[in-house]
């Protein structure tokens, strides 16, 4: 059992002191772990991993699952489900762990992300796969966050990069996800993907039962139960998880289940606008120990890590699920080619973030300059040329990793230490809320130029192969509806059909196209953002916050 000592330090800022930690700032910083410990440590990047497998196989297996449950008119609505309800809760929980510790919220989200995937891998109804990623999206957002912030705070603050690096690299079997989903679903089933989800996570479940205990580190030090129950931001809660509620619902029913004119989302749209305005009032006006404290947005390395972590947001959900789709549709649908070519993103993401994690703590006088390239890259590296696209996957992947991950890290190692949990909330909650904001662009955007481009492109490639004029809507109509039934279609022949399906081919990849292009001006803001990081090395000291096992 490590010891625990009581210090106090002041950070950077001077503003914010540390009462209590297990080393000083100017201690040796070495660990000194048992072999329980590090199985511990081990069984929260367990966690960590676990929490991303249910978006995965979700998103790398879409097209089989509706083909097999129904929803093809609402199928968006499964990683959709999972985004929203991976968003909504988290400040309020990474809040009430700063108040309340680690252990049981880490407990009941990982119980959580193994009962979505079980409802999921039973599920025989559209319905049922949304409650599924529902339920594995709450669980999910809140693990990431309980992992995140337990491996950071028990490692020196100048290792908090190494230590994320680890975690991450973890995940690297986790890259070919999209190979996996082709596999199973062609081989075997669909179901399997969230079978293995229940497995892993179950494993992780048991060492952080029987192993983590880790060391309180309230924001309310010296408080009774019930004064800390009454302080709570009760109030601050409500209106950011009905705030979240009503604008990320409307943003995702906004111009695809709903006109962006109607009542169905205007309503929901303003009403959650305004509730998030008197979040962000209440917060910095009224409330006694609000969840997203003011001090921390005074801090420009933690204001600018936010920004870069609201747009690789964007980048990253729209990467996970427009690439399987571009592989897919692009290209011919043979499940080892898409998985294939599908695999070199999600793996060169989880290097991305490896590396970036890395730097951080390897080169800390740096760490903005990596940030930047990560940026650069990422504006850069979109694929917008069908022949080239697994490269481009591939570099603007390494790109999104190297800032998804790295910019929670850096905003960690800048925040004060009872406030780690609500620092990486905040960070996971903007990068969710601009994933959501970036799907919802991209996919208007991409579902109005395929709109227009895919009867055209069909009907002109099958008019060039020879399909007679007056033949091309009937064609076109059953091509996209009923393909099996083209041998009735006047004037059809296997050299039409092919044309037809390249016409296809070629509307999705020029449809796809402009999802990249409307990224660039955001990278470019996240460029900007980088650039004005600031200066982390005065926070790298040999501070080490809590335990594994206390």
């Amino acid at each position: 059992m490590e010891q625990q000592l009581e210090t106090t330090t002041k950070d950077k800022d001077g503003e914010h002191e540390h009462n209590v930690v297990i080393k000083g700032d100017d201690s040796d910083g070495k660990l000194d772990w048992s072999v329980r410990a590090f199985v511990a440590y081990l069984s929260l990047c367990f966690v960590y991993t676990g929490s991303q497998m249910p978006l995965y196989f979700c998103a790398g297996g879409t097209s089989y699952i509706i083909e097999d449950i129904g929803g093809s008119t609402t199928s968006s609505w499964l990683p959709v489900a999972y985004t929203l309800s991976a968003a909504i809760p988290i400040p309020f929980t990474g809040y009430l762990q700063d108040i309340f510790g680690r252990r049981p919220i880490a407990l009941a989200s990982t119980v959580l992300v193994i009962v979505g995937s079980i409802i999921m891998g039973t599920a025989h109804s559209f319905g049922q796969a949304v409650v599924a990623m529902t339920l594995c999206g709450i669980g999910a957002g809140i693990a990431e966050l309980s992992a995140l912030a337990g491996i950071t705070e028990v490692v020196p603050i100048r290792a908090r990069g190494y230590s994320v690096a680890i975690m991450t690299a973890i995940a690297t079997p986790l890259g070919p996800y999209v190979l996996y989903c082709q596999l199973l679903a062609t081989r075997a089933t669909w179901r399997w993907g969230f079978w293995i989800v229940c497995i892993y996570q179950g494993i992780a479940l048991v060492g952080v039962a029987l192993l983590y205990f880790p060391s309180k580190h309230s924001r309310l030090v010296g408080l009774r139960r019930r004064d800390i129950i009454r302080d709570i931001d009760y109030i601050g809660g409500l209106l950011s998880l009905a705030g979240l509620t009503l604008l990320l619902v409307a943003l995702q029913n906004g111009g695809y289940l709903h006109p962006w004119k109607s009542a169905a989302v205007l309503a929901p749209l303003i009403t959650g606008i305004f509730a998030l305005v008197a979040f962000v009032v209440w917060e910095i006006r009224f409330a006694k120990v609000p969840i997203a404290p003011p001090e921390l947005f005074r801090r420009r390395v933690i204001r600018m890590a936010f920004i870069i972590s609201f747009i690789a947001g964007m980048n990253f959900y729209s990467l996970t699920n427009f690439a399987p789709t571009y592989f897919s549709s692009v290209y011919p649908a043979d499940p080892i080619l898409v998985g294939g070519r599908g695999a070199g993103m999600p793996t060169a993401n989880i290097f991305g973030a490896v590396f970036g994690n890395w730097f951080i703590s390897r080169f800390p006088k740096y760490a903005r300059w990596s940030i930047a390239a990560s940026c650069i890259t990422m504006t850069a590296g979109n694929p917008t040329n069908p022949g080239f696209v697994t490269a481009a996957t591939v570099v603007a992947g390494f790109a999104v990793g190297g800032l998804i991950v790295p910019a929670a890290t850096i905003a960690t190692i800048a925040c004060p230490d009872d406030m780690i949990a609500t620092t990486a909330a905040l960070t996971l909650a903007i990068r969710a809320i601009g994933g959501s904001i970036g799907f919802t662009i991209y996919y208007n955007i991409f579902i109005n130029k395929l709109d227009a481009k895919l009867p055209a492109e069909i009907a002109t490639y099958a008019i060039q192969a020879g399909l007679p004029v007056d033949s091309a809507t009937e064609f076109v109509t059953t091509l996209l509806t009923n393909p099996a039934s083209l041998g009735s279609v006047n004037g059809v022949n296997s050299t039409i059909i092919a044309a037809g399906a390249l016409g296809s081919q070629w509307a999705f990849a020029d449809s796809l196209k402009y999802i990249f292009y409307t990224s660039i001006p955001f990278g470019v803001l996240a460029i900007v953002a980088a650039f004005f990081l600031g200066d982390i090395v005065p926070y790298m000291t040999n501070r080490i916050v809590a335990t594994l096992n206390h």
